[in-house]
């Protein structure tokens, strides 16, 4: 797991700006023009901006988009079944990875959990 406290994301909430640490960052859910962003102490945050949008904004290499409508953060997924496509994240949810989305999907989880056995 990330231990970076510093690394947040600044997202205009209700006409605030409010800092939300990349690693209480579950995942996010694009809703057309609004992300939902699920956090790890369960709260979900509203935010009137796209999901590409906020993926283009975090520009880490913690995060991944599954699907079309999910980004999720590779720091919590708790399980990733490959014969079915599905990750299960530490808040229970789980998510089918997109077949377009999966070769990259499995190439970046791979890199990224090596990059933290480095750590």
């Amino acid at each position: 797991m990330n231990t970076n406290t510093s690394t947040h994301s600044k997202l205009y909430i209700d006409r605030k700006k409010v800092a939300i640490d990349y690693s209480d960052i579950v995942y996010l859910e694009g809703d057309e023009n609004y992300t939902i962003i699920y956090l790890s102490n369960g709260k979900k945050v509203l935010c009137a901006r796209t999901l590409k949008d906020i993926t283009n904004h975090i520009q880490s290499g913690e995060f991944c988009r599954i699907h079309r409508s999910y980004c999720i953060n590779l720091n919590h997924i708790r399980n990733y079944k490959r014969s079915d496509q599905e990750v299960e994240m530490t808040n229970g949810h789980r998510f089918g990875v997109a077949r377009r989305k999966k070769t990259l999907f499995e190439k970046q989880v791979s890199d990224f959990w090596n990059s933290e056995e480095n750590h």
